[in-house]
């Protein structure tokens, strides 16, 4: 386990890579198509980031907000995604 997640050259680049992806403006596995109405958010799988001054599916205005608890998050999960495909390739 120790070798699995420890980082070295080719996990951190994919790791950079992924988490760049995962910034891509509403990056949602539901959000499949246009939508109009949904708020815009940063991060995926969970988003940490919304700059607000929108308005939310049932029109109320969406204030901005940040949750660096989320963002963590999405390091970790990104990250462990990135040991995976290295070590499935490997």
């Amino acid at each position: 386990m120790k070798e699995f997640l420890n980082p070295n050259k080719e996990k951190l680049i994919l790791f950079v890579i992924l988490f760049g992806l995962s910034l891509i403006k509403n990056l949602s596995i539901l959000s499949l198509g246009q939508c109009f109405d949904c708020p815009d958010t940063y991060g995926f799988p969970i988003p940490f980031y919304n700059p607000g001054g929108n308005y939310g599916p049932a029109g109320a205005y969406v204030e901005s907000g940040f949750s660096f608890s989320f963002m963590i998050l999405n390091i970790i999960i990104v990250y462990i995604i990135a040991c995976i495909i290295i070590k499935i390739y490997h």
